[in-house]
Formats: C-alpha cells, structure tokens, sequence
C-alpha cells in the first residue's frame, strides 16, 4: 500500500487535475504535502481531504465552505453521507470490473474453444 503521492497521482485518483490540486492548494491550503528532490509529495490523509473536497463541490458547497467544514471537523466526521455515497460508487465500480472480466473471460473461452473445435493452433 503506497503511503506517499506525486502530486499527478493524487490528481488522477481523485478525479481532477492537477491544476485544480494546485488551485485548491493556493485558496484554501487543504494539503501538508512533504517535499522529496523537489516533489511535492501526499499522504493518505491528503487523499481523503481531497476526495471530501470533490464531494462537497459536487453537492454544491462552495470551496471556502469545504475548506471550513474540514477546518472545523475530522475527515470522517465531515458528512457521514460523503463517505456512504464513495463507498457505494466504489461498490458500483468493482461491480462493473467484475461484469468486465466475467465478460473477457467468457470470450476468451469461447475463442480457445473455437480454435480447439476448428483444428487450428
């Protein structure tokens, strides 16, 4: 499990990009990313503010107001909601995956078994 991210990995696992990092980062200082040959690099902890962060803009909140809730509570306290609704878009996701390689594995059967059947190697 990785402890640190590059500020283009946080981006891509959160869903935004790195210039709204940096934007995020400049307005309202969300992040204590530690520096490593001038990298900027983030913590788990870094990730979850950022995934909250997305959240509250997406029901609306304001960037200051994200900003004030995390201030003022714990991640996981901010909106039990937020957490509820990740977890189940991320149950969505896996379920899709699993759909997906069902789905490749099938096909890949019926290609071997094609080739069998036909003679072909």
């Amino acid at each position: 499990m990785k402890y640190f991210f590059t500020q283009s990995e946080l981006a891509e696992l959160v869903g935004v990009s790195p210039n709204i990092l940096r934007y995020w980062e400049k307005s309202i200082s969300p992040f204590k990313p530690r520096r490593r040959r001038g990298r900027k690099l983030y913590t788990r902890q870094d990730l979850k503010r950022a995934l909250i962060i997305k959240k509250l803009l997406e029901k609306g909140y304001t960037l200051k107001a994200a900003s004030r809730m995390l201030r003022e509570n714990d991640t996981e306290e901010v909106m039990p909601e937020v957490y509820s609704t990740m977890i189940r878009e991320i149950k969505d996701f896996l379920k899709e995956l699993k759909e997906t390689v069902s789905e490749m594995k099938r096909e890949i059967h019926e290609s071997l078994d094609s080739r069998n059947n036909s003679g072909s190697y």
